[in-house]
C-alpha cells in the first residue's frame, strides 16, 4: 500500500519566531482558535471575510491582529450562546 501517515505539523509553531510585539495577540488568536476547535486558515478567512485583510497571520501587522482578535472572540461568544 502506497499510504504513509504523516506527522501533524504545528501550524502554530510561527508564533515564537514572530516579532515580539505581536506574540501575545498571536498567541490570543491561536488560543481562541483551539477553544473553538478551528486551525490558523479559520482565523486567516475570518480576517478576510470582516476585514478584507489577505494575508498569512505571520505577514499581518499590529493593528490588524487587534482587528482579528475581536472578529475570533465574538464569534466564540456566538457560538457559546447557542449551545
Amino acid at each position: 500500500c502506497g499510504f504513509k501517515v504523516t506527522a501533524k505539523v504545528n501550524e502554530w509553531a510561527f508564533i515564537d519566531k514572530a516579532a515580539a510585539d505581536r506574540q501575545p495577540l498571536l498567541r490570543k488568536i491561536c488560543m481562541v482558535c483551539k477553544s473553538m476547535k478551528v486551525g490558523k486558515a479559520y482565523a486567516e478567512g475570518a480576517a478576510k471575510r470582516q476585514h478584507g485583510i489577505d494575508r498569512k497571520l505571520e505577514m499581518m501587522d499590529e493593528r490588524e491582529l487587534q482587528l482579528l482578535v475581536g472578529v475570533l472572540e465574538r464569534t466564540r461568544k456566538s457560538k457559546e450562546a447557542g449551545k
